[in-house]
């Protein structure tokens, strides 16, 4: 409230009290009270036990890593091969999810190579296309290759409409030829089994 009658201004902010032992999230705000000459008079502060908010905020931030846990799953295919199916929507934010994923698979599995397969993507923006050559050089900086499949038409004339430089990226067109790729980069063969 000093803070409030001093400056003129209402402030607000959230602190924790310990009461009987347990902690409990506040809200406060104040505010100066003024008279009719605008002279500042006193204080009024509002304090609001949030527990609830809180504990409701939590579950969000923990229902929100869920869906994005969900969302971008890495999946080992192989002996040092990751695969990461992408489906739907990728802005910026999923984009970082994915790289982080993705870069954190590598580092506990010491896998090779990993497919981005994006063919459950219908379309990209630069923020987007952008992030996906990051995540393909970021790969590269930990050791591993990336090959980029699965891209849709559509994605595909918005990268060259946006000229943005492909050259360095290793594409191909679907997730098994992406595998098949992904099997000669590391020496190894598939043969069918004799009957």
């Amino acid at each position: 409230m000093l803070k409030a009658m001093k400056s003129g201004k209402t402030y607000a902010s959230r602190t924790e009290a310990t009461l009987g032992g347990q902690t409990i999230p506040l809200e406060f705000s104040a505010v100066p009270l003024v008279d009719d000459s605008g002279e500042i008079i006193g204080g009024l502060e509002l304090v609001l036990d949030i527990t609830e908010r809180v504990l409701y905020e939590n579950r969000l931030k923990e229902q929100n890593h869920t869906i994005r846990e969900m969302s971008t799953p890495t999946i080992k295919l192989w002996e040092g091969v990751m695969v990461l199916p992408v489906v739907g929507v990728v802005d910026s934010m999923r984009a970082q999810h994915m790289m982080e994923s993705m870069l954190t698979k590598i580092a506990e599995t010491y896998a090779k190579v990993i497919i981005l397969d994006i063919h459950g993507v219908a379309a990209v923006d630069t923020a987007v296309a952008n992030h996906l050559i990051k995540i393909t050089k970021a790969t590269k900086l930990m050791g591993c290759d990336c090959i980029l499949s699965g891209i849709s038409p559509a994605v595909a004339q918005t990268i060259i409409q946006l000229g943005i430089d492909m050259e360095a990226i290793n594409t191909r067109a679907t997730l098994s030829d992406a595998l098949t790729e992904a099997f000669l980069m590391l020496n190894l063969e598939v043969n069918k089994k004799k009957q």
